[in-house]
């Protein structure tokens, strides 16, 4: 018995039972010594404990640069003093670093955007008159005051609270075994010093019987991250289905993300509500003219307008992966016919300018497909998508619905559903169907086309068990290294 041990067990045979401040005040060991010793008598059945676990509340380093003003006070600030000179802010000018500030201003209904412009409304003006509330939740978890929980949801999804765990022993009991223990140490060795074995003293005193059953330090080993683990297991799903995996640029030209997509030009999408524009460089020429003049001809003759060249120049973050099925449809429609059908996927995020919510993020990862070949037909495609699912989530897969959609890039269209337990709610998961003859054309083929683009954040978060998507990225320690496996 080690004498840290010795001197607690003497303690507690006067006192029977004792919290840890007050052993550590009485005995003269520090905090560790005594944690240390618990855990060796403890393993002889001399003492017994409880532990108690409580949360506390602390602010991130974002959480703690918000203390003074939120973004959206400042963008709505912003708004309401160029409306009181007579100026009008566009949309489209907002800045990238002003983009949070704008999000959540505009999900408040702070600010709304009126012929392009932004406009301040009533709500913002008699927000900005008084404190805002996040804010003072803020700056009571700062100061350790109390708040309500509604204010604690929206501050943790957010990211600007951590709630942390803290696990403590409250009090500590001898047992009968522990009062039938000698604490008497003092000639009989508990450690072996090099004065102990220089004089041989040790030949004339007894030593301390050594236990192997008492528990050693917990080694905390490294974990991969859920969401690469789940990758993972969707780049086992489409490989094991003979699928080959590509990649390609996450900036492109909206003439790529867009334009080749049968998008049209003044569809919703392609707004900076929906869309992160770049600002360096905002466009780029597209090299091969004559597959320009294919895109335009495909948009003039099907929705009868004029296709402006220089809005398909635009730099755009993709807003999904089927920018890069676009790409491989033209490097593959031209092989041998003994070649196909050709499979591909792509797994990678994709960025929309969102408001953020249980099931929404402004950046997500999509896992895309292609199957391009001769005679496909939709239920090749439903094969393709209930073969990937029954691969990654086994008996689960029962919970995949479909259901007829509309996309501007294939026909038919279809939506793919997964039903969320703990929301009750068939959550979408993202969209297939066969890619349009007039866009195969475009990219140079006759072959039939099928694709599909899928949220695989959504699909993780049942997985998991969790309540909000924005838990997959908090990076929580305790969480990550104690989670349940994908």
């Amino acid at each position: 018995m080690h004498k840290h041990s010795a001197i607690i067990l003497a303690y507690l045979k006067k006192k029977s039972k004792a919290d840890v401040e007050q052993i550590v005040r009485e005995t003269g060991l520090n905090i560790d010594q005594l944690l240390h010793s618990l855990e060796e008598l403890k393993g002889i059945g001399a003492v017994t404990y409880t532990k108690k676990t409580d949360t506390q509340l602390c602010l991130t380093d974002e959480g703690n640069a918000y203390k003074e003003r939120f973004p959206e006070e400042r963008f709505a600030d912003m708004v309401a003093e160029a409306e009181k000179k007579g100026m009008r802010i566009k949309a489209a000018d907002i800045k990238e670093e002003q983009r949070i500030g704008f999000i959540w201003a505009k999900k408040n209904g702070w600010v709304l955007v009126h012929d392009g412009n932004l406009v301040i409304t009533n709500d913002g003006r008699e927000a900005l008159r008084s404190v805002y509330g996040l804010r003072e939740a803020l700056m009571h978890i700062a100061d350790s005051k109390g708040i309500d929980e509604k204010a604690v949801g929206a501050l943790k999804r957010r990211g600007l609270v951590d709630i942390k765990e803290r696990s403590y022993i409250d009090s500590v009991s001898i047992t009968e075994h522990g009062r039938s223990i000698d604490t008497n140490l003092k000639d009989r060795i508990g450690e072996v010093t090099r004065e102990i074995i220089s004089s041989q003293s040790w030949k004339e005193r007894t030593f301390e019987e050594y236990d192997v059953k008492v528990s050693g330090e917990k080694v905390l080993l490294g974990r991969e991250h859920p969401i690469h683990e789940f990758i993972g297991r969707v780049r086992d799903a489409w490989l094991s289905m003979g699928f080959t995996e590509s990649d390609g640029p996450v900036v492109n030209p909206a003439f790529w993300n867009f334009d080749v997509l049968f998008t049209p030009q003044d569809h919703p999408a392609r707004d900076a509500h929906d869309t992160f524009f770049l600002s360096d460089p905002s466009e780029i020429e597209i090299e091969d003219k004559r597959f320009v003049d294919r895109v335009r001809r495909m948009h003039e003759t099907n929705w009868r307008g004029k296709w402006d060249y220089q809005k398909s120049k635009r730099m755009v973050l993709r807003t999904h992966n089927t920018v890069l099925s676009a790409r491989h449809i033209m490097e593959l429609g031209g092989l041998p016919n003994e070649q196909y059908p050709v499979k591909r996927f792509f797994v990678g995020r994709v960025f929309r300018n969102e408001s953020p919510d249980y099931k929404h993020l402004a950046e997500f990862y999509q896992s895309e497909g292609i199957v391009v070949g001769d005679n496909l037909n939709l239920s090749n495609l439903f094969y393709e998508l209930k073969e990937f699912f029954g691969r990654v989530l086994g008996k689960d897969a029962k919970q995949i619905r479909f259901r007829p959609s509309y996309f501007p890039f294939t026909e038919p269209s279809l939506e793919v559903f997964y039903f969320n337990k703990r929301h009750n709610d068939f959550v979408e998961l993202g969209g297939a169907g066969i890619i349009r003859r007039e866009v195969c054309k475009a990219l140079g083929t006759e072959k039939v086309v099928l694709a599909w683009g899928l949220g695989l954040d959504r699909l993780l978060l049942d997985v998991l068990e969790l309540d909000d998507i924005n838990e997959l990225y908090l990076n929580r320690i305790a969480w990550l290294r104690d989670r349940k496996e994908v």
